[in-house]
């Protein structure tokens, strides 16, 4: 009978799975952003539970999801009105010339290239790419929108399910999950406060790095610093990538004789990235959980090449949860 039910039970896990398999990501981030807001619904001086989880869900929409969808909008209209304006592909055509110009040997390369039909023949070949693209274009950004749109409404879903059913899920998960380690509240406290710390650690850096280098790009005269300025703040959650990008930025002020505004970045953005890599984000995720950072990191790179986005805070939670049953199960033995 017990084989029967195990079986059941498991079919019915992957038919759900199966079913919702699409929407996944967001049942992830969901329980991301509920382990983060289960304090505060809490502690919130309403007793009603379901009023607390609904301002939490509505001042999370309008606190965080929507300045993260009106600045990536503004970005992307940034980008836009920068190609429209501005003759992108001939200035770089002019600065690759003007530096290849100065290589020896490369003035006959230069004038047979200018001669050449090779601009106008990509030129035909892109304008058709892109006239028969267009539609399939079309289609895949339609679809892209209606599967965000679900997404977000499954998000909202379930966060409010996980909120109101928090400690349900606690004593199912003690039962049948970790009914095997005598210290089961021990262990599901530490999962719980490492998810918080790793998941409060990379959303406080990426809001600091976002609120401290947008005004640098602008006070320096980069070109597109809203859009820099969000992208430092998605780069500031991945390890070693966020140093590239004030190099690269570094080099392109460099490349324009534009000393200073180089030197500037590459200044505040080490410093910066220096204070938030070694004391702010350590210091977050120590608060919360004994793990160590450098477990934290690994599992930060490992996530990210796994899972993606959602596995720089899925990963190191899960290299602590391995130690954490490793631990117990040497003191069981």
């Amino acid at each position: 009978m017990n084989i029967k039910k195990i079986f059941l039970i498991t079919a019915l896990l992957v038919a759900v799975l199966y079913l919702l398999h699409a929407y996944i990501s967001a049942a992830v981030w969901a329980g991301v952003f509920a382990i983060i807001l289960l304090p505060v619904v809490e502690r919130f001086p309403v007793k009603n539970k379901s009023i607390s989880a609904i301002i939490c869900i509505v001042v999370l929409i309008l606190c965080v999801l929507l300045p993260i969808i009106i600045t990536a909008t503004l970005a992307i209209n940034e980008v836009t009105q920068y190609v429209n304006h501005h003759d992108v592909t001939q200035q770089i055509n002019h600065f690759v010339q003007s530096k290849l110009s100065k290589l020896p040997m490369s003035g006959d390369l230069l004038e047979k290239l200018q001669h050449s039909n090779w601009k106008k023949e990509i030129l035909n070949k892109f304008n058709v790419a892109t006239v028969k693209s267009s539609l399939s274009a079309f289609q895949v950004v339609t679809s892209s929108i209606t599967h965000l749109i679900f997404n977000v409404v499954f998000f909202i879903l379930f966060l409010y399910y996980f909120l109101m059913n928090a400690e349900e899920i606690k004593v199912f998960t003690k039962k049948y999950c970790l009914d095997q380690f005598k210290n089961s509240n021990k262990i599901l406290q530490e999962v719980i406060n490492g998810t918080r710390g790793v998941s409060s650690g990379l959303f406080i850096t990426s809001i600091v790095v976002a609120i401290i280098m947008t005004p640098t790009y602008f006070f320096v005269g980069l070109p597109l610093p809203l859009f820099f300025g969000l992208l430092s703040a998605f780069l500031a959650m991945i390890p070693f990538t966020l140093p590239v990008l004030y190099l690269l930025l570094a080099c392109l002020c460099f490349f324009q004789s534009d000393i200073v505004s180089g030197i500037v970045i590459l200044g505040i953005g080490f410093a910066l990235n220096f204070v938030t890599d070694n004391i702010l984000q350590p210091k977050i995720v120590q608060r919360n959980t004994k793990m160590h950072f450098f477990v934290s990191l690994l599992g930060v790179i490992g996530g990210l090449e796994t899972l993606g986005v959602i596995g720089v805070f899925i990963g190191p939670v899960l290299l602590n949860l391995a130690y954490i049953f490793i631990c117990e199960l040497m003191k069981k033995n």
